[in-house]
């Protein structure tokens, strides 16, 4: 491992953390990052993920402009048009559903307008439309519905597998929800784990 390389950042509520000494190898001492990139996946302090959030939003939004190009031909290719916002713009929001329990509402909202605009181009509706009439008349779910959706294909394919770590991270919930020391309703993937386990111990008996 290449200490010069390496970065340390801190993860907490509170705004102001200081280190007395910062974290070191090899007596190189490791710079702080408050903003580390992992796996193409940008952290920060609070696990908001609103920079990450941000920067897919500006992806999204140009991949809209090509959608807008194409959209402006005098062709009928609406379904084409749809499959393309599907590839290329709604799979890097697909990419955020790991986060959908720490997304505030505003950011979810941010999203959505990403969809809206897409909807917009794609079926070129009146003004005034209801975008999200429109949207499901045409099976194009909400960014909510679809996140949740996804952890909820997630939860069950790795209830199913019998993934070792899946089946350790719901244990350790379990104890710790029992204990108290769970919030239930901010903790990611609650609901469905919570439902497992519900599901689990109804058969049992």
């Amino acid at each position: 491992m290449a200490a010069a390389k390496c970065q340390f950042t801190i993860f907490s509520n509170c705004n102001n953390i200081k280190l007395a000494e910062p974290p070191s190898m090899y007596g190189i001492k490791f710079d702080y990052e408050s903003h580390p990139k992992f796996l193409g996946v940008v952290f920060d302090p609070k696990l908001t993920f609103a920079q990450h959030i941000e920067q897919v939003r500006e992806k999204c939004m140009k991949r809209i402009s090509i959608l807008k190009i194409l959209a402006n031909k005098n062709w009928r290719i609406t379904k084409t048009l749809t499959n393309f916002y599907y590839a290329l713009v709604r799979s890097l929001i697909d990419n955020l559903s790991f986060a959908y329990n720490v997304i505030c509402v505003t950011n979810i909202d941010k999203l959505q307008r990403i969809q809206n605009s897409a909807v917009r181009t794609i079926f070129k509706p009146q003004p005034f439309t209801n975008l999200s009439r429109l949207a499901e008349a045409n099976s194009i779910v909400s960014i909510n519905i679809r996140m949740s959706e996804l952890n909820r294909r997630f939860v069950i394919k790795n209830n199913a597998s019998g993934n070792p770590l899946f089946k350790r991270l719901v244990e350790e919930y379990v104890r710790g929800f029992n204990s108290g020391r769970v919030e239930f309703k901010k903790s990611p993937l609650s609901f469905y784990i919570s439902t497992i386990t519900h599901e689990t111990n109804t058969t049992s008996h």
